[in-house]
């Protein structure tokens, strides 16, 4: 029976490979968050050294790390500062697309996200001149790494495309208030044709030309579960900080059949039975080892060929019958020692009869004299079958022609 199974699953692995892919089916999904971080232009993380702190000579080591100062938010906020006009406090959010949008791309019908404003006291009383103000979502385009900790100065923080920005729409009757964003347009093509480049967005408040004015909203994202707080789970109660989410249709995957990846049907491509059987086309002029190049003048006492009638091509074979040689062939492979199974020697007590009826034992199936003639039966239908694979693949191979 397990025989039975693998040899059903190798007929239908060959199927899905050779036949066409099946039709795209758009899909909806939420998106979930991995990461923030927030970038400050008054930060700064200065080291012991900068103190004129030093090691005494003869440490094995000396540490020298930097550590910012302290947060001047609560943990997990986000907030954006723009002072004269220039931006003081921008926040970054990077979506968690892996396992989402497929390996090979789709197309990103609609890529939405909310972000609510942050009610923790010491974040609202930091929230200055909303009305007439808006914050915008740029495109992220490089790595950057999440920290919910603190602020990071300005310089860490990671390429944004500028001129790749949203208007965020602020819904003030919500409880609490929420900006929405609607980033199709912006991310569909990078993200679309590369999901493994979604490096999130950057929030930025949107500055007029030459203008002074000076505003902070301040936003709450995400959050890690704080360990040190027994009883209170802070990614829980923040969960809903940010709710993103992806409607989609994926690209079509590669198909042997179709002419994709290792496409067996076509000339042209690098596993191709064409007419050169080489898996390539030949340019002109181009010759062969064991071929006559028509430019080259014929030996004497031989009737010339004729230029520019080429042989006729063999016929081409379809491309999934070179997926069934080797499925057919592991798949007699399989369920030869089931059915094809000799049948016991001539003498009833000698050593071979013996080890035959072990086998028969071990597979649990009787030895009878009609058990075998069955097999015996079975055992020619499987070898002829067999012979008529093998003639075939040798036709096939000759150029489609009998020799």
């Amino acid at each position: 029976m397990s025989h039975r199974r693998a040899f059903l699953s190798l007929l239908v692995l060959g199927g899905v490979l050779m036949g066409p892919g099946l039709p795209a089916q758009a899909a909806s999904r939420s998106v979930p968050v991995q990461g923030t971080n927030w970038f400050w232009t008054n930060q700064q993380r200065p080291a012991p050294s900068d103190f004129g702190v030093t090691c005494p000579d003869g440490a094995p080591a000396c540490p020298d790390q930097r550590f910012g100062g302290a947060n001047t938010h609560e943990v997990g906020a986000l907030p954006v500062m723009v002072t004269k006009g220039e931006d003081e406090k921008i926040s970054s959010i990077l979506f968690n697309l892996q396992g989402i949008l497929p390996f090979q791309g789709a197309v990103i019908n609609t890529f939405t996200f909310s972000i609510i404003e942050s009610q923790d006291p010491r974040d609202r009383a930091q929230t200055v001149d909303v009305t007439g103000h808006k914050v915008q979502a740029c495109l992220i385009t490089e790595v950057w790494t999440p920290s919910e900790d603190g602020a990071d100065e300005m310089g860490d923080a990671p390429n944004f495309d500028a001129g790749n920005c949203v208007d965020g729409t602020r819904k003030p009757d919500a409880n609490p208030p929420r900006w929405d964003f609607v980033v199709t347009n912006m991310v569909a093509t990078q993200w679309g044709q590369g999901p493994s480049s979604a490096f999130g967005v950057m929030l930025v408040g949107n500055k007029p030309e030459n203008s002074q004015e000076s505003w902070q909203i301040v936003l709450k994202g995400s959050r890690r579960d704080d360990a040190t707080t027994a009883g209170v789970n802070e990614a829980k109660q923040n969960q809903g900080n940010i709710k993103a989410s992806i409607d989609y249709t994926p690209n079509a995957a590669p198909s042997f059949a179709t002419g994709g990846v290792g496409d067996f049907s076509s000339p042209s491509s690098g596993f191709g039975f064409g007419d050169t059987g080489f898996g390539t086309t030949p340019t002109s002029g181009s010759t062969f080892p064991g071929t006559t190049n028509p430019a080259a003048p014929t030996a004497p006492g031989t009737s010339p060929v004729a230029a520019g009638a080429p042989a006729p091509p063999a016929p081409a074979m379809p491309g999934y019958f070179w997926l069934l040689i080797p499925a057919g062939l592991m798949g007699l492979s399989l369920v030869r020692h089931t059915v094809l199974e000799p049948l016991p020697g001539k003498r009833p007590d000698g050593v071979v009869a013996l080890i035959r009826r072990h086998n028969a034992a071990r597979l649990g199936r009787p030895l009878s004299p009609d058990a075998a003639g069955a097999l015996v039966a079975l055992s020619g239908i499987f070898r002829h079958a067999g012979l008529r694979i093998r003639s075939l693949a040798r036709r096939v191979l000759r150029g489609g022609r009998r020799r």
